[in-house]
């Protein structure tokens, strides 16, 4: 069984430190923060990151509860880590990306996986 940030993960196409069942339907939302061009680190050509949301769950006082991930594509392969998740609002993958785009957080988000990559 493969880890992912210390989290065994079941050996499928895409690594994941998010137990299977949370993300097995297709995300209700997705927002592409990198698709294509020439970035690569450390010597891993960066295909594609995204931001997927899922909901879980409604609570009539506070609203859905999401869970948002990162998604990245690369030479390397695939894999799909938790960013975030809770009470957000209804449109939180606008804010997040808004913000990460605006600031080093793309870099930190490649710098992430890169590392979740070198753990398995």
């Amino acid at each position: 069984m493969d880890k992912v940030l210390g989290v065994p993960v079941i050996s499928l196409d895409i690594k994941t430190d998010v137990e299977r069942f949370r993300i097995s339907n297709a995300p209700l939302g997705k927002v592409v923060l990198l698709d294509g061009g020439s970035l690569s680190v450390d010597n891993v050509s960066i295909e594609r990151v995204e931001l997927r949301l899922y909901r879980e769950r409604f609570d009539k006082g506070k609203g859905f509860y999401s869970l948002i991930t990162v998604y990245l594509k690369s030479s390397k392969g695939e894999i799909e880590l938790k960013f975030d998740e809770g009470f957000k609002g209804s449109d939180p993958l606008q804010e997040i990306s808004m913000i990460l785009m605006r600031y080093v957080g793309l870099e930190s988000i490649i710098n992430r996986t890169l590392i979740a990559f070198r753990e398995t």
